[in-house]
Protein backbone atom coordinates (compact mmCIF):
# COMPACT_ATOMS: atom_id res chain seq x y z
CA UNK A 1 0.00 0.00 0.00
CA UNK A 2 1.25 3.47 -0.83
CA UNK A 3 -0.03 6.99 -0.30
CA UNK A 4 0.85 10.50 -1.41
CA UNK A 5 -0.42 14.06 -1.12
CA UNK A 6 -1.99 15.39 -4.33
CA UNK A 7 -3.14 18.92 -5.13
CA UNK A 8 -6.90 18.86 -5.71
CA UNK A 9 -7.42 22.52 -6.54
CA UNK A 10 -6.50 26.14 -5.94
CA UNK A 11 -8.36 29.44 -5.70
CA UNK A 12 -6.32 32.57 -6.28
CA UNK A 13 -6.68 36.33 -6.30
CA UNK A 14 -8.73 39.35 -5.31
CA UNK A 15 -11.86 37.92 -6.93
CA UNK A 16 -12.24 35.71 -3.88
CA UNK A 17 -13.45 38.75 -1.97
CA UNK A 18 -16.86 38.24 -3.58
CA UNK A 19 -17.32 34.69 -2.25
CA UNK A 20 -18.85 31.64 -3.85
CA UNK A 21 -15.69 30.51 -5.66
CA UNK A 22 -15.37 26.74 -5.68
CA UNK A 23 -12.71 24.05 -5.66
CA UNK A 24 -14.57 21.09 -7.13
CA UNK A 25 -12.63 17.88 -7.73
CA UNK A 26 -13.60 14.28 -8.42
CA UNK A 27 -11.17 11.69 -7.06
CA UNK A 28 -11.00 8.60 -9.23
CA UNK A 29 -7.32 7.74 -8.93
CA UNK A 30 -7.40 6.50 -5.34
CA UNK A 31 -8.85 6.60 -1.84
CA UNK A 32 -8.80 9.98 -0.05
CA UNK A 33 -8.40 9.76 3.75
CA UNK A 34 -7.56 13.35 4.72
CA UNK A 35 -7.59 16.90 3.42
CA UNK A 36 -4.91 19.51 3.90
CA UNK A 37 -6.07 23.05 3.21
CA UNK A 38 -3.99 26.20 3.19
CA UNK A 39 -5.64 29.62 3.41
CA UNK A 40 -3.35 32.53 2.59
CA UNK A 41 -4.40 36.19 2.75
CA UNK A 42 -2.80 39.61 2.75
CA UNK A 43 -3.63 42.27 5.28
CA UNK A 44 -5.86 45.03 3.94
CA UNK A 45 -4.59 48.08 5.80
CA UNK A 46 -2.50 48.43 8.94
CA UNK A 47 -4.68 46.37 11.28
CA UNK A 48 -4.27 42.60 11.56
CA UNK A 49 -7.55 40.82 10.67
CA UNK A 50 -9.14 38.75 13.38
CA UNK A 51 -8.34 35.07 12.98
CA UNK A 52 -12.06 34.22 12.73
CA UNK A 53 -12.17 36.08 9.40
CA UNK A 54 -9.35 33.94 8.03
CA UNK A 55 -11.13 30.75 9.11
CA UNK A 56 -14.52 31.92 7.86
CA UNK A 57 -13.18 32.82 4.40
CA UNK A 58 -12.74 29.11 3.65
CA UNK A 59 -16.53 28.71 3.74
CA UNK A 60 -17.81 25.13 3.58
CA UNK A 61 -16.10 21.79 3.01
CA UNK A 62 -18.09 19.01 1.33
CA UNK A 63 -17.17 15.40 0.57
CA UNK A 64 -19.80 13.75 -1.60
CA UNK A 65 -19.57 10.00 -2.19
CA UNK A 66 -19.98 8.29 -5.53
CA UNK A 67 -23.63 7.92 -6.68
CA UNK A 68 -23.08 4.17 -6.39
CA UNK A 69 -22.75 4.59 -2.60
CA UNK A 70 -25.97 5.15 -0.66
CA UNK A 71 -25.89 8.20 1.58
CA UNK A 72 -25.49 11.35 -0.50
CA UNK A 73 -23.41 14.07 1.16
CA UNK A 74 -21.01 12.26 3.46
CA UNK A 75 -19.19 15.20 5.07
CA UNK A 76 -20.49 18.76 5.26
CA UNK A 77 -18.40 21.05 7.45
CA UNK A 78 -18.68 24.70 8.31
CA UNK A 79 -15.12 25.98 8.10
CA UNK A 80 -15.71 28.20 11.13
CA UNK A 81 -15.86 25.05 13.26
CA UNK A 82 -12.85 23.29 11.75
CA UNK A 83 -10.08 24.83 13.90
CA UNK A 84 -11.68 23.35 17.00
CA UNK A 85 -13.10 20.20 15.45
CA UNK A 86 -9.62 19.31 14.27
CA UNK A 87 -8.44 19.09 17.87
CA UNK A 88 -10.78 16.11 18.34
CA UNK A 89 -10.55 14.38 14.97
CA UNK A 90 -6.79 14.79 14.59
CA UNK A 91 -5.24 11.28 14.83
CA UNK A 92 -2.19 12.77 16.52
CA UNK A 93 -4.22 13.56 19.63
CA UNK A 94 -6.57 16.23 20.96
CA UNK A 95 -5.57 19.83 21.34
CA UNK A 96 -3.22 19.92 18.34
CA UNK A 97 -4.09 23.46 17.37
CA UNK A 98 -1.91 24.85 14.59
CA UNK A 99 -1.49 28.60 14.71
CA UNK A 100 -1.18 30.74 11.63
CA UNK A 101 2.02 32.27 10.31
CA UNK A 102 2.12 36.07 10.40
CA UNK A 103 4.28 38.70 8.86
CA UNK A 104 4.78 42.11 10.41
CA UNK A 105 1.62 44.13 10.90
CA UNK A 106 1.04 46.30 7.84
CA UNK A 107 -0.77 46.56 4.53
CA UNK A 108 -0.30 43.55 2.22
CA UNK A 109 1.64 41.49 4.75
CA UNK A 110 1.30 37.74 4.48
CA UNK A 111 -0.91 35.59 6.74
CA UNK A 112 -1.26 31.81 6.34
CA UNK A 113 -3.34 29.19 8.16
CA UNK A 114 -3.02 25.42 7.62
CA UNK A 115 -5.85 22.93 8.21
CA UNK A 116 -5.56 19.16 8.53
CA UNK A 117 -8.99 17.48 8.27
CA UNK A 118 -8.99 13.69 8.75
CA UNK A 119 -11.73 11.82 6.91
CA UNK A 120 -10.67 8.61 8.65
CA UNK A 121 -9.72 7.58 12.21
CA UNK A 122 -6.26 6.74 10.84
CA UNK A 123 -5.57 8.68 7.62
CA UNK A 124 -2.40 6.70 6.93
CA UNK A 125 -4.32 3.44 6.54
CA UNK A 126 -6.76 2.79 3.69
CA UNK A 127 -9.53 0.98 5.63
CA UNK A 128 -11.60 4.18 5.94
CA UNK A 129 -11.76 6.84 3.24
CA UNK A 130 -13.40 7.95 -0.01
CA UNK A 131 -12.96 6.62 -3.54
CA UNK A 132 -14.79 8.04 -6.56
CA UNK A 133 -15.75 10.96 -4.33
CA UNK A 134 -16.20 14.65 -4.97
CA UNK A 135 -14.30 17.18 -2.83
CA UNK A 136 -15.88 20.62 -2.87
CA UNK A 137 -14.65 23.75 -1.05
CA UNK A 138 -16.75 26.89 -1.45
CA UNK A 139 -15.42 30.25 -0.26
CA UNK A 140 -17.53 32.83 1.54
CA UNK A 141 -18.01 36.53 0.87
CA UNK A 142 -15.76 39.43 1.85
CA UNK A 143 -14.09 39.20 5.25
CA UNK A 144 -12.84 42.15 7.26
CA UNK A 145 -9.27 43.48 6.85
CA UNK A 146 -7.99 40.94 4.33
CA UNK A 147 -7.62 40.67 0.57
CA UNK A 148 -5.77 38.68 -2.14
CA UNK A 149 -7.03 35.39 -0.77
CA UNK A 150 -5.57 32.05 -1.94
CA UNK A 151 -6.97 28.65 -0.95
CA UNK A 152 -5.10 25.43 -1.78
CA UNK A 153 -6.61 21.98 -1.23
CA UNK A 154 -4.58 18.76 -1.11
CA UNK A 155 -5.79 15.20 -0.53
CA UNK A 156 -4.00 12.26 1.09
CA UNK A 157 -4.53 9.60 -1.61
CA UNK A 158 -4.08 5.82 -1.18
CA UNK A 159 -3.83 3.29 -3.97
CA UNK A 160 -6.24 0.84 -2.32
CA UNK A 161 -10.02 0.83 -2.09
CA UNK A 162 -11.60 1.73 1.29
CA UNK A 163 -13.72 -0.73 3.22
CA UNK A 164 -15.72 2.04 4.92
CA UNK A 165 -16.40 5.72 4.54
CA UNK A 166 -17.28 8.09 7.38
CA UNK A 167 -20.53 10.01 7.26
CA UNK A 168 -20.54 13.24 9.25
CA UNK A 169 -24.19 14.22 9.61
CA UNK A 170 -24.91 17.83 10.56
CA UNK A 171 -27.92 18.19 12.89
CA UNK A 172 -29.13 21.48 14.33
CA UNK A 173 -31.78 21.74 17.04
CA UNK A 174 -32.77 23.73 20.10
CA UNK A 175 -32.67 22.34 23.63
CA UNK A 176 -35.18 23.02 26.39
CA UNK A 177 -34.87 24.51 29.86
CA UNK A 178 -34.26 21.19 31.59
CA UNK A 179 -33.47 17.60 30.61
CA UNK A 180 -34.85 17.69 27.08
CA UNK A 181 -33.98 14.61 25.02
CA UNK A 182 -33.26 14.80 21.32
CA UNK A 183 -32.88 11.49 19.48
CA UNK A 184 -30.87 11.60 16.24
CA UNK A 185 -31.55 8.69 13.92
CA UNK A 186 -28.47 6.86 12.59
CA UNK A 187 -28.06 5.19 9.19
CA UNK A 188 -28.76 1.47 9.39
CA UNK A 189 -25.95 -0.88 8.46
CA UNK A 190 -23.14 1.37 9.67
CA UNK A 191 -21.00 1.68 12.80
CA UNK A 192 -21.33 4.63 15.14
CA UNK A 193 -17.80 5.93 15.75
CA UNK A 194 -18.65 8.96 17.87
CA UNK A 195 -20.09 12.45 17.65
CA UNK A 196 -18.86 16.03 17.69
CA UNK A 197 -21.25 18.29 19.61
CA UNK A 198 -21.35 22.01 20.24
CA UNK A 199 -23.55 24.37 22.23
CA UNK A 200 -23.80 28.13 22.17
CA UNK A 201 -23.25 28.66 25.90
CA UNK A 202 -21.21 27.03 28.60
CA UNK A 203 -20.75 23.27 28.79
CA UNK A 204 -18.94 23.70 32.11
CA UNK A 205 -21.03 26.01 34.25
CA UNK A 206 -20.06 24.90 37.76
CA UNK A 207 -20.28 28.28 39.47
CA UNK A 208 -23.91 29.37 39.08
CA UNK A 209 -26.86 27.45 37.62
CA UNK A 210 -24.95 24.26 36.73
CA UNK A 211 -27.13 24.26 33.62
CA UNK A 212 -24.97 23.62 30.54
CA UNK A 213 -26.15 23.51 26.93
CA UNK A 214 -25.46 19.78 26.61
CA UNK A 215 -25.77 17.61 29.69
CA UNK A 216 -25.11 14.09 28.37
CA UNK A 217 -24.82 11.95 25.27
CA UNK A 218 -25.67 8.26 24.96
CA UNK A 219 -26.78 5.55 22.56
CA UNK A 220 -30.46 4.65 22.65
CA UNK A 221 -31.16 1.17 21.31
CA UNK A 222 -34.64 -0.39 21.57
CA UNK A 223 -35.48 2.20 24.26
CA UNK A 224 -32.45 1.18 26.35
CA UNK A 225 -29.75 3.74 27.13
CA UNK A 226 -26.11 2.68 27.16
CA UNK A 227 -22.64 4.11 26.57
CA UNK A 228 -23.80 7.23 28.38
CA UNK A 229 -21.33 10.03 29.05
CA UNK A 230 -21.95 13.33 30.76
CA UNK A 231 -20.29 16.56 29.68
CA UNK A 232 -17.93 16.27 32.67
CA UNK A 233 -16.36 13.10 31.29
CA UNK A 234 -16.14 13.70 27.57
CA UNK A 235 -13.08 15.04 25.82
CA UNK A 236 -13.70 18.74 25.61
CA UNK A 237 -12.34 22.12 24.58
CA UNK A 238 -13.30 25.65 25.54
CA UNK A 239 -11.96 27.60 22.56
CA UNK A 240 -13.03 30.98 23.88
CA UNK A 241 -9.53 31.05 25.37
CA UNK A 242 -7.86 30.37 21.99
CA UNK A 243 -6.23 33.50 20.61
CA UNK A 244 -4.39 34.07 17.40
CA UNK A 245 -0.61 34.25 17.35
CA UNK A 246 -0.54 37.89 18.44
CA UNK A 247 -3.38 37.60 20.95
CA UNK A 248 -5.61 40.07 19.16
CA UNK A 249 -8.84 38.10 18.78
CA UNK A 250 -10.56 34.88 19.77
CA UNK A 251 -11.56 32.24 17.25
CA UNK A 252 -15.09 32.17 18.60
CA UNK A 253 -16.97 31.67 21.86
CA UNK A 254 -18.71 28.33 21.44
CA UNK A 255 -18.05 25.20 23.48
CA UNK A 256 -17.30 21.76 22.09
CA UNK A 257 -17.52 18.11 23.17
CA UNK A 258 -16.37 14.89 21.52
CA UNK A 259 -18.24 11.67 22.28
CA UNK A 260 -15.91 8.82 21.30
CA UNK A 261 -17.22 5.25 21.05
CA UNK A 262 -14.78 4.05 18.41
CA UNK A 263 -13.20 6.89 16.43
CA UNK A 264 -9.70 6.63 17.87
CA UNK A 265 -9.61 2.83 17.79
CA UNK A 266 -11.13 2.64 14.30
CA UNK A 267 -14.04 0.33 15.18
CA UNK A 268 -17.45 1.54 16.28
CA UNK A 269 -20.78 0.19 17.53
CA UNK A 270 -22.91 -1.53 14.84
CA UNK A 271 -26.22 0.11 13.93
CA UNK A 272 -28.14 -3.05 13.08
CA UNK A 273 -31.70 -1.71 12.89
CA UNK A 274 -33.75 1.46 12.75
CA UNK A 275 -34.23 1.54 16.53
CA UNK A 276 -30.75 2.91 17.22
CA UNK A 277 -30.36 6.60 18.00
CA UNK A 278 -27.83 9.06 19.36
CA UNK A 279 -29.58 10.64 22.34
CA UNK A 280 -28.53 14.11 23.49
CA UNK A 281 -29.87 15.54 26.74
CA UNK A 282 -29.81 19.32 26.93
CA UNK A 283 -30.41 21.55 29.92
CA UNK A 284 -30.88 25.00 28.37
CA UNK A 285 -32.88 26.47 25.51
CA UNK A 286 -29.76 26.93 23.41
CA UNK A 287 -29.00 26.17 19.78
CA UNK A 288 -27.07 22.89 19.44
CA UNK A 289 -25.20 21.37 16.51
CA UNK A 290 -24.28 17.69 16.48
CA UNK A 291 -22.23 15.70 13.96
CA UNK A 292 -22.61 11.92 14.44
CA UNK A 293 -19.68 10.06 12.86
CA UNK A 294 -20.86 6.81 11.28
CA UNK A 295 -18.76 4.35 9.28
CA UNK A 296 -20.70 2.94 6.32
CA UNK A 297 -19.59 0.02 4.12
CA UNK A 298 -18.23 1.27 0.82
CA UNK A 299 -19.44 -1.77 -1.11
Amino acid sequence: MGYSWEVLGELEGKALASGGEVVDKYISSGNCTALRIGVQVYEDGGVIPVVASVHAKMGTVNVVASPSIVGGNQVVLNAYDIPNMRAFLNPWGGGDEQHGLYGTQGDNYFIHYPYFIPLSPDPYQSKFGYRDARIKIESTATQTLLDNVSITVEGLIHDEDPEFYITMQNNAFTGAASDAKTDLKLPQGGMLMGAYIMGTTSLYDVTTSDNPSVHSVSILKNNTVYKKQTNRCMIAEHPAAYYDLLGTATVNSKDYLFYDVGWRKGMGIPVTDNNTYLEIVTAKADAIRAYPLVAMPSR
